[in-house]
């Protein structure tokens, strides 16, 4: 019995390791529905009170460009995830493409609503720039015909 649980963890790992790409790829699909359900949840509100008094900011920390944005994460995400389990090349490199885009606009509006200085834009910018180099493996292995491995 214990010889079959090892061995499928085994085969799981050997996976990660053997396709690193993927597994980045099934965090940032984790991450980013995570973040949508949170941005679509009554927690931001708390978050979104304390603004400054600029037309532009309030729009975009409004709750419906909030739940908007988190509508939208929430799709990149479930694309990405279907592209995944379904091993559909096309569908991971909308996914991504529409999270990267998604993830471009959080980080304008930090910038816009926090300035440059408070570091709190790194982390966004960081996964960003992960999904755009995801974004483009994807589209060459989906232009080279290279085999997805399992």
């Amino acid at each position: 019995m214990t010889y079959n649980r090892y061995m499928s963890r085994l085969r799981f790992v050997s996976k990660i390791i053997y396709n690193p790409i993927k597994s980045i790829q099934w965090i940032i699909a984790v991450q980013t529905i995570v973040g949508g359900i949170y941005l679509v949840s009554p927690l931001v509100e708390y978050v979104s009170n304390n603004v400054a008094p600029s037309a532009l900011v309030q729009i975009i920390s409004s709750s419906t460009g909030i739940a908007i944005v988190g509508i939208i994460f929430l799709l990149s995400g479930t694309i990405l995830t279907i592209g995944l389990l379904k091993d559909k090349p096309q569908w991971r490199a909308t996914g991504l493409f529409v999270s990267a885009g998604v993830r471009l606009y959080g980080l304008w509006a930090v910038w816009l609503i926090n300035g440059f200085l408070p570091l709190t834009w790194l982390g966004n910018f960081t996964i960003m720039l992960i999904t755009i180099v995801l974004y483009f493996v994807t589209k060459w292995e989906q232009k080279n015909d290279i085999p997805d491995s399992h």
